[in-house]
């Protein structure tokens, strides 16, 4: 990720002019049948050679949160599009 999208990377609730949507990161917290917590958060992630959207749900086991899944969508420069699994 750090390669793609270069160092310092940082980030923010959505692509927007408007402050107070940059500051609101879109999250979803909710139980399956069993009974596990899970909480799924998706954000927008820049950095000096592109942006990236991430998309990751964590369930909860054993009182600590764990990741389902981390995937990392590079959107910008169009010819770097590219989407990474880091947790699968």
């Amino acid at each position: 990720v750090m390669v793609r999208l270069g160092s310092p990377i940082r980030g923010y609730g959505s692509e927007s002019q408007n402050r107070r949507a940059r500051q609101r990161i879109k999250h979803r917290l909710f139980k399956q049948e069993d009974g596990t917590l899970h909480c799924q958060v998706q954000f927008q992630a820049s950095g000096p050679n592109g942006t990236a959207t991430v998309h990751t749900d964590m369930f909860e086991k054993d009182d600590r949160l764990q990741y389902a899944y981390l995937i990392v969508d590079v959107t910008h420069p169009p010819a770097a599009r590219a989407r990474i699994n880091v947790l699968k």
